[in-house]
């Protein structure tokens, strides 16, 4: 057997030098917090001298800016120091925060304060000359990072200093300037005049049922109806819905076992128990309700991500169960059953494990389709492209072995307000290989619930992505696990170089399986090209199967605004957790260009609906991203003018409510438990039945989900229901305020907002290639998204790309038009 390293042993004068000098065995130690201790240490004990050596290296270019200084002394440091407590802890030191302003004022030389002042005292007119001498008309430069490159390009060299082009960086005026010059140089092929409506389009099939029943791949209403609370004559009537009183919630037991989160002293003892007892006894029903509830438990040990990372670490085994007898309950954990016989409490404790172990592999290895390296997920023929294509042979039964896998698990215990799932569970999954990756986002700092101004903390998202690639996986296939073994996790392997690749932002609540149309419909049209095209599809924070944030993490709810004395909100103008998930995306990008997966340099573009579109709009004007190039959004959130900003009170009185039900979570009952909230679940899937605005019978807004697809799409129903049992399985009470709160600042964001800076709305500064689209049908009262997307579009005229409308077609346009729409993407990024 293998020991981990231990480091609890190494001296607290250990040099930092001799840390990184570890051998290669020892070089990717877990980053435990004894192992973070000791770094930490180690550069306390030479007082941080090497650090500070560090800093002084990078601040010798003239660097002024704090942060930048920072991550450049950071780089420095020994990869294997490199983990995320380290830099925390780091920042955080008074030793680097004394050093860093050292350093700025160092670099801020009588020199650049004069330079710097003498340009100001002449209101930048030299600045404006150097920015003047790059309009240069049509063809022009149009991204805002080249243009200031241009204009710095032409003041004097001698002018040409690191604490200049900061200063510039953030002059009031070089935005406007800017403005000024993507203007003079605006591209013939600018959106305003490549506007399109595509109507008399064909109809294209879906692939759910068409008479709203519940889509295959999903389990719950499969389940023993007993397993939840509250379980009646109408469970799944109407499809999807009265899994028990509050909407697929399990029952009081078995939550209280997720709950404690402890698969070696709670679930499996539990089910091992329960298992005995079933064969102890001679009654049949009381023996399948044993036997229903031990497998429950059973699952519960591997479903919860808190649960299952302990499984992991133990990976329980025989000998486990040669001593059940001997194990207590753990802390928080239900009273075990008793037994009456050794020999079937042993029996029990192997079928537990014999469960866990066969969920637990399916859940992490078995919902990849893995056919082999190579092979590709469609023939290569002249099917017609608004079929659904031929799939190959060895993909095909590929596909069946993962169904029949499933299958043969039927319904999977997971109760998700309690332990959040890691993958999914009881809903269709991703064919494509699934990956893990912790990303580290900066938050404002907050003391006491107030927001502290230029200061940040890392706060860190453990996420789930998929990776598609229309050559192939280039994963082999896992064989079968022996008894009680636990296969490893597929590791990504580096997309390979010169694939095109894409990157796919989902809607609100949604999560990586929402782009399974689209890349379907993609690959079908790569089938004959040589060439790879990936599409790489993160859960967003507090979606998915991406870790679940309290919105405290990332911002109070005042930052949104505050009440007058009259009931009215009045906005701040803030959306912190949009500024969040807008970081999020480029850092997950960065980690998977650091950890080798995808290189930055071979992204294509970014997309996304809804939400994903609204962030795909942000991402198209953000400056500082030379990987991106190209932006496909579609029914983008966020077109609308700002409710903050509308005068008229039904809309301020829409914001209150929303403002109102973003109140977070209570720290004194996290899991709702409470009379007061337990309710909270019911309430919130009861309004996907209720009208959004029902006022004396004449305005009537349907629900919120009804307005997702058009009645043009034929699998509407079907698809509701399924995303309703999606956020069934991952519903907490995080979510529910996250949902609560990301919602109203969707509605505060606009971006047709004026920009102080250029004058402009925020769409105007879009300087990225875009592509442009919505359905004529996403056309709801108080909240028309295609007719402000029109709007828009129409006098988007320094951003060059196009726009299309599409007729009969609803929000959620890539899941109706799937094929029509991978052409269009197909043409405009020349992705074959």
């Amino acid at each position: 057997m293998t020991h981990r390293p231990s480091y609890g042993a190494l001296a607290a004068t250990l040099t930092l030098s001799a840390l990184a000098a570890r051998p290669a065995a020892a070089q990717a130690p877990p980053p435990s917090a004894e192992h973070c201790a000791t770094i930490n240490k180690a550069y306390a004990s030479n007082s941080y001298a090497e650090w500070l050596s560090f800093l002084d290296r990078c601040g010798a270019t003239g660097q002024t800016d704090r942060r930048r200084i920072f991550d450049c002394g950071y780089a420095m440091i020994p990869p294997i120091n490199q983990l995320e407590c380290v830099r925390q802890e780091l920042w955080r030191r008074p030793e680097t925060q004394g050093r860093l302003l050292t350093i700025e004022r160092a670099n801020t030389s009588p020199t650049c304060v004069a330079l710097v002042a003498g340009y100001q005292l002449t209101a930048y007119a030299a600045w404006m000359i150097a920015l003047d001498q790059c309009k240069t008309g049509r063809g022009g430069l149009l991204l805002k990072d080249d243009v200031f490159a241009c204009g710095f390009s032409n003041l004097p060299p001698r002018d040409q200093l690191p604490c200049l082009r900061t200063a510039l960086e953030d002059a009031p005026v070089t935005p406007g300037l800017i403005a000024r010059v993507r203007a003079f140089n605006a591209p013939a092929d600018a959106i305003a005049s490549s506007t399109s409506w595509q109507t008399s389009l064909p109809t294209e099939t879906c692939r759910l049922p068409t008479n709203g029943s519940v889509p295959d791949g999903y389990f719950a209403p499969l389940a023993p109806p007993q397993v939840f609370d509250g379980a009646s004559a109408s469970f799944n009537v109407p499809a999807g819905q009265h899994l028990g009183l509050h909407e697929g919630r399990l029952r009081a037991d078995l939550r209280q076992v997720a709950r404690a989160r402890d698969p070696v002293s709670c679930a499996l003892p539990m089910s091992a128990r329960t298992f005995a007892a079933a064969m102890a006894t001679s009654n049949p029903a009381t023996r399948n309700d044993l036997l229903i509830t031990a497998q429950a438990y059973a699952d519960l040990a591997v479903t919860g991500r808190a649960a299952f990372a302990r499984f992991r670490a133990r990976r329980p085994d025989g000998d486990y169960c040669a001593h059940i007898e001997e194990i207590a309950a753990g802390p928080g954990c239900p009273q075990l059953p008793a037994f009456s016989s050794s020999a079937d409490v042993l029996t029990g404790c192997e079928t537990a494990l014999d469960r866990a172990y066969a969920v637990a592999n399916y859940l992490r290895t078995g919902e990849a389709v893995v056919p082999g390296p190579g092979v590709p997920r469609f023939a290569t023929d002249n099917a017609f492209v608004e079929a659904d294509g031929i799939t190959t042979p060895e993909y095909a039964d590929a596909e069946d072995r993962k169904l029949e896998a499933r299958r043969s698990l039927r319904w999977i215990a997971v109760s998700g307000e309690d332990d959040q799932p890691h993958r999914p569970v009881n809903v269709p999954s991703s064919d494509s290989p699934q990956f893990d990756v912790t990303v580290t986002v900066d938050a404002p700092l907050q003391l006491w619930g107030i927001e502290l101004p230029f200061l940040e903390v890392p706060v860190q998202v453990e996420a789930r992505y998929v990776i598609a690639q229309s050559r192939g996986t280039q994963l082999e296939r896992k064989r079968h696990p022996k008894r009680f073994e636990l296969l490893d996790d597929y590791a990504p392997t580096p997309v390979p170089a010169g694939s095109e690749v894409l990157l796919f932002i989902h809607g609100m609540d949604s999560r990586a399986e929402e782009a399974e149309d689209l890349t379907r419909s993609l690959f079908m049209r790569m089938r004959n090209s040589k060439k790879n095209l990936a599409i790489i599809t993160v859960d967003l924070p507090s979606s998915g199967y991406t870790r679940t944030l309290d919105t405290r993490e990332v911002s109070p709810l005042a930052a949104l605004g505050h009440f007058d004395g009259y009931g009215h909100f009045i906005a701040s103008g803030r959306t912190p957790l949009l500024d969040f998930l807008e970081d999020f995306v480029v850092r997950f990008a960065g980690e998977l260009d650091t950890a080798g997966v995808s290189d930055l340099a071979d992204v294509t573009a970014v997309m996304g609906g809804s939400l994903g579109g609204n962030l795909s709009l942000r991402l198209g004007r953000r400056p500082h991203t030379p990987w991106l190039n190209n932006v496909v959004a579609w029914s983008p959130a966020s077109v609308w003018r700002s409710y903050g900003e509308s005068p008229d009170p039904l809309v301020n009185l829409a914001l209150v409510s929303g403002v109102v039900d973003a109140a977070p979570i209570d720290l004194n009952d996290p899991f709702d438990l409470s009379p007061g909230r337990i309710d909270r679940r019911r309430i919130f899937f009861g309004g996907w039945d209720r009208p959004m605005v029902s006022l004396f019978d004449w305005i009537v807004v349907p629900p919120q989900s009804e307005t997702w697809y058009s009645d043009f799409y034929a699998c509407k129903q079907s698809a509701i229901v399924g995303a309703r049992l999606d956020r069934q399985e991952t519903y907490d009470p995080r979510f529910q305020t996250w949902h609560a709160r990301l919602g109203p600042e969707q509605l505060l964001y606009s971006h047709a907002t004026l920009d102080l800076p250029t004058g402009w709305p925020r769409f105007m500064n879009n300087d990225k290639r875009m592509l442009l689209a919505c359905g004529d049908k996403d056309a709801v009262l108080f909240n028309e998204i295609c007719v402000a997307t029109r709007i828009t579009a129409d006098v988007m005229s320094v951003t060059p790309g196009r726009a299309e409308y599409l007729g009969d077609t609803g929000h959620a346009l890539d899941n109706e038009r799937p094929h029509f729409w991978a052409r269009e993407i197909d043409e405009f990024l020349g992705l074959r």
